[in-house]
Formats: C-alpha cells, sequence, structure tokens
C-alpha cells in the first residue's frame, strides 16, 4: 500500500535548512564560514547534509 510520506532528506539546500531549524540566513552562513557546520558544493549549490543538521541539533558543533 503506497503512503503519502516523502522521503528521508539526506541533505538541505541553505533555504530548506533555514526552514527545517528556524535558523536565519545570517547565522547559517556564520557557521559555515567558520567551519562549525560543514556543507558541499554540487554545480552552483551549496547542500548542508542532514548528519550534520543532527549534529548542529544535538549540540555537537
Amino acid at each position: 500500500m503506497p503512503t503519502n510520506r516523502e522521503p528521508e532528506r539526506i541533505a538541505y539546500s541553505v533555504k530548506a535548512f533555514c526552514e527545517a531549524t528556524s535558523f536565519g540566513k545570517t547565522k547559517v552562513h556564520e557557521l559555515l564560514k567558520s567551519g562549525r557546520l560543514k556543507s558541499v558544493k554540487v554545480g552552483g549549490r551549496r547542500l548542508i547534509l542532514a548528519s550534520e543538521t543532527q549534529r548542529l541539533l544535538r549540540g555537537e558543533l
């Protein structure tokens, strides 16, 4: 039986990360610049891995 669940995200755009965590764009860019939050660049897009999101929210960064 099909479900309407979205697949679990493995990465977030900066905008989606802000929406998911309630962090502001400025704070996210500060975390990226300082190296506390890691991201990957794919083409012209910057993506934040879901595992980094979990680390940040657990206070491990």
